[in-house]
């Protein structure tokens, strides 16, 4: 098929000119998933930008999985544990927050 250049936005999205529920309902997925982890960058909190990059992550890898691209399949498990695991560490108290300007500011009180 020969394109002037005009593409619809259910060719771009959609593999098929016709996409069923479950195909609509994963590119609903992916697209959440690449805003939350978008979003994510914003927040200034630490605990709710590692639940937003879970999330955000948890979505992109069900949506890699769909698609079969297992490289972006375990880039994104392996961005969930490492963002659930730090999130479960700052609820639970395991987390040490420091803060490098604080620190430098200390040593240069010392001297």
């Amino acid at each position: 098929m020969v394109y002037c250049g005009r593409m619809t936005i259910t060719e771009f999205l959609f593999s098929s000119a016709d996409p069923g529920v479950r195909q609509i309902i994963l590119v609903v997925l992916g697209v959440l998933g690449a805003v939350l982890m978008a979003y994510g960058i914003f927040l200034e909190k630490e605990r709710l930008q590692d639940a937003v990059f879970a999330v955000g992550a948890l979505c992109l890898m069900i949506y890699s999985v769909s698609i079969a691209n297992w490289i972006f399949t375990a880039t994104f498990g392996v961005f969930f544990l490492g963002s659930l695991w730090e999130y479960i560490s700052i609820v639970s108290g395991l987390h040490k927050h420091v803060c490098y300007p604080c620190v430098s500011a200390k040593k240069k009180l010392k001297k």
